[in-house]
């Protein structure tokens, strides 16, 4: 039908295919017009918005040129203001050759500022490329970037309008009250730092809240770009700056900021719920992101907590030999305990004994709050403590050799008086290690503060009477820490306890000792008798060895282990069961004032336990 139009048009019967032809080639020409007029609208978009982005910075842009000597102030149109981003473009401007290609992107005025600002981020990449004909390399550079190339630094500075208005977005009492009792909350949290008790620690670390972020799936770059002004362009910064800018928000976010003696920051766990619902990540995101499966928008109600006795279970936090350690809340008062079941009929008499054998001033000891049977298993409750001392390991692990030795002088003889507090009444406790020495309430020893923390000692499974007690098998304990006579078929005594104290002081000096990894592949065929005795006394050669010839037994370039904590071990080893440990020696051979009563000495150490241990964590 068109063609045949197009033919009465031409005045001819037949359809003129030529102008056919025609006509079509300007159909095709005209559409292309509009396709490319399309694309210089859209084109004209991005223009004016990187326009007005170069107009905003062209003043600061003059003066950084101006102020590091690359232009010369006749040469520069405009007004001038102070330079927020002086010092950060002085940064990369250190060379010769830097200058050169920086004079060459000012060429022609506006554009060269605009190509400026566009370049300034990629200044690192091209200042490793092909050198610039006729400049000097390596004569000017300083020797602060004699090995690697200069730092890029932040480019983008915070979006001060966000501050004006951050208060419009707080989240509601309600909602942080939500965060303070999910436990999904306390567990994640409570992976970071130590706790007097266990829940959720007061406060956490920035890098720890790095972590967090990567456990949502949030880089840094994502975080900041969240608070900037305009984002910076992906990959322009190096993880230092990503760091810094990230702990700036966060410093002025923060109602307050924690800093330790250590002088790291800190945040407080009530502003990490704040910072978390303003970002995008409100509780039922967070929840659904650690545990793996997505939280419904309105969820069924939830179970039934499990009631053992009067206490409602709330969540795992420990397990031992033959029982499970739980956190449970009183019925009626909400009071948080901790619940052990099922708990073996032996331990459970053993701490009725020990709870009712114990002095008014014993120190270090749980109180045994409860006792019952549930399903005809025997439970105990006992107070709730905090983190075990393998965390406190973990944050003096950075600290230098002499602190960190000076660090655990101070563990050690608080624990040598918990350990007297246990004998006096009238047992062993035969599995010393750092997972059984808990931190906790130091119970307002000092200056009635009951906020100070101190030190427990946990689980007795394997606590033995003293004396009277049974020969015990090799493998009983934890054979990574016992003393050297455990590995042989005998009564435990005293001696025991405090010297096993000794090889946990040396690992939490040195890390992994050489026998670590012997036991932990025997874990593995743990039911073969012959494999425990075997490797129980391996690693008993092992400990004579280590205290004769040092670290040269094992191939290992280590620390030399201090002297006095050598003579302490020694001096354990030495005793032979016929009196009394002397508790107060031991105590100054790791550094403790001699002539003060044990409350005295006591109170000295939980200050310092305080200032030279708690403050690094």
């Amino acid at each position: 039908m068109q063609q045949e139009s197009l033919a009465i048009m031409a005045g001819d019967r037949f359809p003129n295919f030529e102008m056919i032809e025609r006509l079509n080639n300007l159909e095709n020409l005209l559409e292309q017009q509009r396709t490319q007029i399309r694309e210089l609208t859209t084109l004209s978009t991005s223009l004016s918005r990187e326009l007005s982005a170069v107009q905003r910075d062209h003043e600061s842009l003059c003066d950084c040129l101006v102020s590091t000597k690359v232009v010369d102030v006749t040469q520069i149109r405009g007004g001038h203001r102070a330079c927020a981003h002086q010092e950060l473009l002085r940064s990369v401007v250190n060379t010769r050759r830097t200058r050169m290609l920086i004079e060459k992107l000012v060429g022609d005025r506006g554009l060269g500022f605009a190509r400026l600002s566009a370049a300034s981020r990629l200044l690192e990449r091209v200042n490793r490329s092909t050198p610039v004909a006729g400049s000097e390399t390596t004569s000017e550079v300083p020797s602060s970037f004699a090995s690697k190339p200069p730092r890029m630094s932040v480019i983008h500075e915070l979006d001060e309008n966000v501050w004006r208005h951050v208060r419009d977005y707080e989240p509601t009492p309600e909602v942080l009250e939500k965060w303070a009792k999910s436990e999904t909350v306390h567990t994640v949290f409570g992976s970071f730092g130590v706790e007097s008790v266990v829940g959720t620690p007061t406060s956490i670390r920035f890098s720890d809240v790095h972590k967090i972020f990567q456990q949502l799936g949030l880089s840094l770059e994502q975080f900041i770009s969240k608070f900037e002004s305009v984002p910076s362009v992906e990959g322009s910064r190096d993880s230092q700056d990503l760091e810094e800018a990230a702990n700036k928000i966060m410093r002025r976010f923060a109602y307050s900021v924690v800093k330790g003696k250590s002088g790291k920051e800190m945040l407080r766990s009530f502003d990490i719920y704040r910072l978390l619902e303003f970002i995008g990540f409100p509780l039922r995101r967070f929840k659904s992101i650690v545990n793996g499966v997505e939280e419904p928008e309105n969820p069924p109600p939830s179970k039934p907590f499990l009631q053992i006795g009067n206490y409602h279970i709330r969540r795992l936090i420990g397990q031992g030999f033959k029982g499970t350690c739980y956190i449970a809340d009183h019925v009626k008062d909400n009071h948080r305990v901790a619940v052990k079941y099922p708990a073996p009929r032996e331990e459970l008499v053993r701490f009725k004994d020990i709870s009712k054998a114990a002095k008014k001033d014993c120190i270090g000891l749980p109180k045994l709050v409860d006792s019952g049977f549930y399903d005809s298993r025997p439970y105990l409750v006992t107070q709730l403590l905090g983190s075990p001392l393998t965390k406190v390991f973990v944050c003096l692990d950075s600290l230098p050799f002499p602190k960190r030795w000076h660090a655990l002088k101070i563990i050690g003889r608080l624990v040598v008086r918990r350990l007297q507090c246990f004998h006096e009444c009238g047992y062993v406790h035969c599995d010393i290690s750092p997972g059984n020495i808990c931190l906790g309430p130091a119970n307002g020893l000092l200056n009635g503060n009951s906020a100070q923390c101190g030190l427990y000692l946990i689980d007795f499974e394997e606590s033995q009477k003293f004396p009277g007690g049974p020969k015990m098998e090799v493998n009983r304990g934890s054979a990574e820490w016992s003393s050297v006579r455990s590995a042989d078929e005998v009564e435990r005594r005293p001696e025991d306890d405090l010297e096993a104290l000794g090889w946990v002081l040396l690992s939490g000096l040195f890390g992994e000792l050489p026998w670590f990894e012997w036991l932990s592949l025997a874990y593995k065929s743990w039911d073969s008798k012959w494999t425990k005795r075997q490797v129980v006394k391996q690693v008993q050669r092992a400990k004579i060895k280590l205290l004769s010839e040092g670290w040269k037994a094992f191939g290992l370039k280590r620390p030399k282990v201090p002297p006095e904590l050598t003579q302490y071990i020694l001096t354990c080893r030495e005793a032979n069961g016929s009196t009394s440990p002397d508790y107060s020696a031991l105590t100054v051979i790791l550094g403790g004032s001699a002539g003060m009563t044990r409350e005295e000495a006591d109170k000295e150490d939980l200050r310092l336990f305080a200032e030279h241990v708690i403050a690094f964590c």
